[in-house]
C-alpha cells in the first residue's frame, strides 16, 4: 500500500510539473510572438527614423559650416571696430595736442583781462567814493 500511495504522489508531481512546464511553453511562445511583432514593427520604424537622423546630422553639418563662416566675419568685424577705436584715440590725441596750448593762451588772456576789468572797476568806484 505504501508503494501505491507512493506511485500516486509522484504521479501526481509529474502531472502537475508537466501542467506547469506547458504552462511556461505556452508562455514563452507568446513571448516570442510578441517579441516577433514588436521586432518587425521596430524594423519598419528604424528605417525612417535612421533617415531622419541622417538628414539632422547633414543640417547640423550645413549649420556648423555657417557659423564658422559668421565667425570669421565676426572676426573681421571685430578687427574692424578695434581699427576704427584706435583712429579716433589717435584723433583724440592730436585734437588735443593742437588745441589744448591755445584753448589755455585764450583761458588765460580772458582770465587776465577779468581782473583788468575788476581792478578798473575797483578803481573807480573807489576814486567816486573818495570824491564825495
Amino acid at each position: 500500500m505504501i508503494v501505491e500511495i507512493s506511485i500516486i504522489i509522484i504521479a501526481t508531481f509529474i502531472v502537475i510539473l508537466v501542467i506547469g512546464l506547458l504552462i511556461v511553453f505556452f508562455q514563452i511562445r507568446r513571448t516570442a510572438k510578441e517579441l516577433e511583432k514588436f521586432l518587425e514593427m521596430s524594423r519598419h520604424q528604424i528605417a525612417p527614423l535612421s533617415h531622419d537622423v541622417a538628414l539632422i546630422i547633414h543640417d547640423g553639418k550645413q549649420i556648423s559650416e555657417s557659423l564658422k563662416k559668421q565667425v570669421n566675419k565676426l572676426d573681421s568685424g571685430v578687427d574692424a571696430i578695434k581699427d576704427v577705436a584706435l583712429s579716433v584715440k589717435n584723433f583724440e590725441t592730436v585734437m588735443e595736442d593742437r588745441l589744448k596750448q591755445p584753448i589755455l593762451d585764450i583761458t588765460t588772456f580772458i582770465v587776465t583781462f577779468a581782473q583788468i576789468i575788476q581792478n578798473f572797476r575797483i578803481f573807480f568806484t573807489r576814486k567816486e567814493r573818495n570824491s564825495d
